[in-house]
Parts: structure tokens; sequence; C-alpha cells
């Protein structure tokens, strides 16, 4: 029981901290990357040895089962895979818990290296992207870069809106099939 006030302690203290850092807009070292999940979420290790999920700022990567999303994934996991990196926090913590930042390899942005490279969107929402990023994307484009090469490249809303859909289809059969089979036992 002591442990888990401890670690919830900890963890405000941290929350704290970044909100902070945070307000200031700053870049703070964070730790090495020690797990590339997809092409926008990382995990670091900190110096005080605690895992972080981070997804990073701005950007959409295709998800992994999507057209370029594993290859969006090893592109991230070239930039910055067991490096030290550093963060500015955008959202100390997001409806799924992950930190939201943009992600600096020494002074290089890998938010905007991964749109610049064409393995992300900039998000559409200009509450979430900023003017480099759609430079960078468009730019991209223009030179048929990663995703790009695809001539006409389905985003990661697109796609996560699709198998949505699709999920809700197959459980309205489902549904129906069953009925079915409820009215031939009725009979």
């Amino acid at each position: 029981m002591k442990t888990g006030v401890l670690y919830r302690f900890f963890i405000c203290v941290f929350l704290c901290a970044t909100l902070v850092a945070c307000a200031k807009s700053e870049r703070q070292s964070l730790g090495t990357v020690v797990s590339v999940y997809d092409g926008d979420t990382i995990t670091v290790l900190t110096t005080r040895k605690e895992q972080l999920k981070i997804r990073f700022y701005g950007i959409d990567a295709p998800e992994l089962r999507q057209a370029y999303g594993a290859v969006a994934k090893k592109a991230l996991s070239n930039l910055l895979f067991q490096k030290e990196v550093s963060a500015e926090i955008i959202v100390p913590k997001d409806k799924y818990g992950r930190v939201v930042a943009k992600i600096f390899v020494g002074d290089t942005c890998i938010n905007e290296e991964m749109v610049r490279l064409g393995f992300a969107w900039s998000y559409q929402d200009t509450t979430k992207s900023t003017p480099d990023f759609e430079i960078l994307q468009n730019e991209a484009r223009a030179k048929k870069k990663g995703l790009w090469a695809d001539g006409k490249p389905v985003s990661p809303w697109q796609y996560r809106q699709l198998e949505e859909e699709k999920r809700i289809l197959k459980r309205i059969k489902d549904r129906e099939k069953k009925e079915k089979e409820f009215q031939v036992i009725e009979k």
C-alpha cells in the first residue's frame, strides 16, 4: 500500500514539473528511447528509470496495419532508437495517458523530420499542427517521398474511420446472423 502512495506522489511531482516546463515551453532532457511503438509514439526511459510513453505532437503517422505503417515505424526507429532525446512538452497527459511533445535528438526535431521524410502527415486540425509541418508535408508530397510515392495515400484518420465502419458492419452482420439462427431454432 505504501509503495502505491509513494508511486502516485512521484507521478504527481513529475506531472507538476512537466506542467511548469510546458508553461515555459522549454526543451528538457528526457532520457533514452527504449521502444518505438509506431511512427508517432515512443517510450523513453527517463533518468529516474521511469518509462514514459510519448505521442508526437502535430503529426499523425500511418497505423501499423496500414500501408507504410511498418515503414514509418522503422524510419522512426532509425532516427532515435536507443538515443538520448529531449522534448518540448505540449500536453502533459492526453486521454490515453501519454505525454504529447515535440521530440529532439540534438537540435533535430524528429516530428518535423518524420513529415519531411514523408512518413507522417501534418495534422489537419490547426490546433494540433504548425505551419512548418504543413510546409514540410507539401515539400515531401511534391518530391513523392515516403508514403507520398503512393498516388493516393490514405491518411491515418481516414484509415481509422474506415476500420471503425468495418467493425460496426461486422457486428451488425453477426447480430443478423444470430437472429436468423434463432428464428430457425424457434420454428
